[in-house]
């Protein structure tokens, strides 16, 4: 029997949540049962496509005008058709729209799984209408998170027991605890330090001011604390003055884009999220493999991962002073951070190994294919 044809349909290939998730997905797959190739609509940042493992997945370039695109779908038709794809899979409601529209008028089984909270859509009237529409027409919905499977149904108008759940998963095996004192030199940090770390895109939903905003009251009540920061974005400029104008610059370090965040996470104490809006994040699952403490805001799917005095902490999001408690905390008990960290790294291997989530999406493809008649 020949291999089932999953597509997996991008805006580009950029580091992100999303992204990464595919790639680690198709480089687990088993290949001699799925087939994956990729279509991005943006192919001037495929910086991930480095990452592919041999045999490389075909890339397919459909590009997009910025707006709506009513010949979208007519060539998406052409190439489902061309390729003879099974399944097509989307994380992102930009392209799902144009998808399921083109996938009803072949063979070809659509995935639509929702990977973020959705936070500056769910009220918005025509989305609504949209998700109401399309919900039906989907052959299978999945959320990465509990409160995104409700947020998904809730949308649709389907059924909760319709909606999938398949977190999302990370190589237990490469990001580990690590040696942090290794770590430490690589980037030159103090061995005894407190290092509060960040890793993820410098955006406005990141809620980085929240974090920079902690950052007097810790440096006050812990002298030797510094934040460490890994990622690149549109808000690199006001990130870059907010380092400046912080009571101690010489203890921020602004590494910029890394491709090696598994080497670095050993060299932090804790790691923040203090985003608006989250809901399966990559940078916390990939912090809890490394064996790292958590405090994160209360939003979306975090309190999934960041359980209370378990593996962390969790704060308002627009309460700084609670994050700077939350932080001091941690920094004056080594007990404390070892326990939440081990707890942390036992919940990642158990719970969000790839191979657990690559068997869930197989399971998944499989499924669909087969009430299509693929």
């Amino acid at each position: 029997m020949a291999p089932l044809h999953v597509m997996h349909v991008l805006f580009d290939l950029r580091t992100g949540g999303l992204e990464t998730q595919v790639v680690n997905l198709i480089n687990a797959s088993d290949r001699d049962r799925f087939h994956h190739s990729i279509c991005c609509l943006d192919p001037d940042d495929a910086e991930l496509a480095e990452a592919l493992k041999e045999p490389k997945p075909p890339i397919h370039i459909v590009r997009k005008r910025p707006g709506i695109s009513p010949a979208l779908p007519f060539r998406f038709l052409r190439l489902f058709v061309r390729e003879k794809v099974d399944v097509v899979h989307t994380g992102s409601f930009g392209t799902y729209l144009y998808l399921v529209f083109a996938a009803r008028l072949t063979r070809t089984a659509v995935v639509y799984g929702e990977h973020g909270d959705l936070a500056f859509l769910r009220d918005k009237a025509r989305f609504r209408a949209a998700m109401r529409l399309l919900g039906p027409a989907t052959n299978q919905l999945y959320a990465v998170s509990g409160r995104g499977r409700q947020t998904v149904a809730d949308l649709t108008g389907q059924r909760l027991e319709r909606i999938e759940l398949v977190p999302n998963g990370v190589d237990t095996e490469r990001f580990s605890p690590g040696d942090s004192a290794a770590a430490r030199r690589r980037i030159r940090v103090e061995p005894d330090a407190f290092v509060v770390g960040f890793v993820g895109r410098l955006d406005p939903v990141k809620n980085l001011d929240a974090l920079f905003a902690a950052l007097p009251p810790l440096l006050a009540a812990v002298p030797d604390a510094a934040l460490l920061m890994v990622g690149d974005g549109p808000e690199r400029e006001k990130v870059e003055r907010l380092a400046a104008e912080s009571p101690r610059p010489d203890r921020v370090h602004l590494l910029g884009r890394r491709t090696d965040v598994a080497e670095l996470l050993p060299a932090m104490s804790v790691v923040v999220l203090p985003s608006f809006s989250e809901m399966n994040s990559m940078a916390l699952i990939e912090a809890m493999a490394a064996g790292r403490p958590l405090v994160a805001s209360r939003v979306g799917g975090n309190p999934e991962l960041v359980r209370e005095d378990e593996t962390g902490f969790l704060f308002e999001p627009d309460r700084p002073a609670e994050l700077a408690d939350r932080l001091i905390k941690l920094a004056r008990s080594d007990e404390m951070r070892a326990r939440l960290g081990g707890s942390a790294r036992e919940i990642a291997v158990n719970e969000y190994a790839m191979p657990v989530t690559v068997r869930r999406h197989e399971a998944m493809y499989e499924r669909v294919a087969r009430r299509k008649g693929a």
